[in-house]
């Protein structure tokens, strides 16, 4: 494979011989065959390489590595972009699908749309053994958006909306140094970001890959243990003069970051979620494992649990705690209103009925309180 591929399809891999074979296969049975398969593995342990190897010795599009020592997801994804030779880079991981037409389709918007840097696509979701389709993109589809407009909402919204690596193709030039290692979750939409700063946006509206959401996931471990919600303070720090563009100060995006994570939070205590399970996810984390800006050593540490960085629990009670005042204050306060509604129009209908005198000092009372207003006067 001398001559450069038209795209180069990236795959970073880890323990992953339970879904990798029916990734691989996905990705090779594209509809469009002008592609590279690059796979990086980080030292896994359990069969994965015999997996990659057998299917390399049957399709040399399939070009692989071992890693010496372990890196964590993003560093792995950046050891695959350095090896990419495409014009394109379609993402890609081991628990993921990519239906037949998904590079083509995406390799036509990057031709006939020369000013869009960044492709997505709709995905389907397995979860508990079934197929869900999830709800459609908050952006317009089917048109070239603004990159620039786009990656402002990107963080505005504290919400990945653009979607997961194997959702996303973009031009193999705009991006010179890959993923940022500092982040522990949002690696991708940190990404996006620099790369929609390069040109325009475009979300194809079809279901073109297959997102599995399991127990054992990436994904599922960084949910359940918060490890996202350091990484949207970094995304604040890093593009602050973004959002201050955008007419969001600093203060007021880490504001809006806590309430968003207590509301997130208290979902998930609704759903069962307990400390004692975000403390399982701490304790498991080891170097390299991801990457190492959560794995802290500290003093007070569980000897059941392992080494827990304090600020993590600290964290943890704060938002537990806001969530639940938060509750507490909105209940009493539409109590409050409701009561304070009731009385005022008890007065008037008193008042109206001719006994004014008789009720006076209960209309100065009234007439003191801050009555929510119904439009009514």
């Amino acid at each position: 494979m001398n001559s450069q591929p038209t795209v180069s399809i990236c795959l970073p891999t880890f323990n992953g011989e339970r879904y990798l074979e029916k990734a691989i296969a996905s990705a090779l049975q594209q509809s469009f065959d002008d592609f590279e398969l690059v796979i990086c593995d980080d030292c896994s342990t359990d069969a994965t390489v015999e997996i990659i190897q057998r299917y390399a010795a049957a399709d040399p599009r399939l070009l692989w590595c071992k890693n010496d020592a372990r890196k964590g997801l993003f560093s792995n994804y950046n050891e695959c972009l350095k090896r990419a030779r495409g014009r394109f880079i379609r993402l890609f991981a081991q628990d993921d699908l990519l239906h037949p037409e998904a590079v083509k389709r995406a390799v036509v918007v990057m031709e006939q749309h020369p000013q869009v840097a960044l492709v997505s696509c709709g995905k389907e979701v397995i979860l508990d053994g079934g197929l869900h389709q999830p709800p459609a993109s908050a952006c317009d589809a089917n048109r070239p958006l603004d990159g620039q407009a786009v990656a402002a909402q990107l963080l505005i919204g504290l919400s990945n909306f653009i979607g997961e690596p194997s959702a996303v193709m973009f031009r193999g030039d705009v991006v010179q140094s890959g993923f940022d290692p500092h982040f522990y979750h949002l690696g991708d939409t940190d990404l996006w970001v620099r790369v929609l700063s390069a040109g325009d946006y475009f979300h194809l509206d079809e279901p073109l890959c297959t997102f599995r959401q399991h127990s054992c996931s990436a994904t599922t471990r960084n949910l359940r243990g918060l490890l996202f919600a350091p990484d949207f303070l970094r995304l604040g720090d890093k593009y602050g003069e973004l959002l201050e563009g955008q007419g969001m100060s600093r203060e007021a995006y880490r504001r809006r970051v806590v309430e968003c994570l207590a509301s997130f939070l208290g979902a998930q205590l609704e759903a069962g979620l307990t400390w004692p399970e975000v403390a399982e996810v701490h304790s498991g984390l080891t170097a390299g494992s991801h990457n190492d800006n959560l794995t802290a050593v500290t003093h007070g540490r569980s000897a059941a649990l392992g080494p827990i960085n304090p600020f993590v629990e600290i964290a943890y009670l704060s938002l537990a705690y806001a969530h639940e005042l938060q509750e507490r204050l909105e209940r009493e306060h539409r109590e409050w209103s409701a009561a304070m509604s009731n009385l005022s129009e008890q007065v008037k209908s008193v008042g109206s009925s001719g006994q004014r005198s008789l009720i006076w000092p209960l209309r100065k009372l009234v007439s003191l309180l801050p009555l929510p207003t119904d439009g009514r006067g």
